[in-house]
């Protein structure tokens, strides 16, 4: 349960970001807690590099699942995979958001 509500509350904060999309939709409703995504015209791995940076563990790439992503549309870039867990808590959640934010609108990395 406690996973499942963090899930929820990042699906619907990053739903408000016109530039996070999130493969499988704003419903938090029967997902596991995994969620993927991609920010607009930001390679995955360089957003994998800028959390990491910011002590954030993500999944970047194809995540031993490549034939899924010819089916959403990124057999070409991949996702960016967050999955938290029974130890993360809101605030973790919320500096996640804050970093995927940071990575839009300051692009440190360009």
């Amino acid at each position: 349960k406690h996973e499942i509500m963090l899930v929820e509350y990042l699906v619907k904060e990053l739903c408000k970001l016109s530039y996070i999309k999130i493969y499988g939709g704003c419903n938090y409703n029967n997902r596991g807690a995994v969620v993927s995504l991609a920010i607009d015209n930001i390679d995955v791995s360089e957003v994998g590099y800028f959390l990491n940076k910011k002590g954030i563990a993500v999944r970047t790439g194809f995540h031993c699942a490549p034939l899924i992503h010819g089916i959403i549309g990124t057999n070409r870039k991949g996702t960016v995979r967050i999955s938290p867990g029974y130890f993360n808590n809101l605030e973790d959640i919320e500096k996640l958001i804050k970093a995927l934010k940071d990575i839009y609108e300051k692009r440190p990395f360009l």
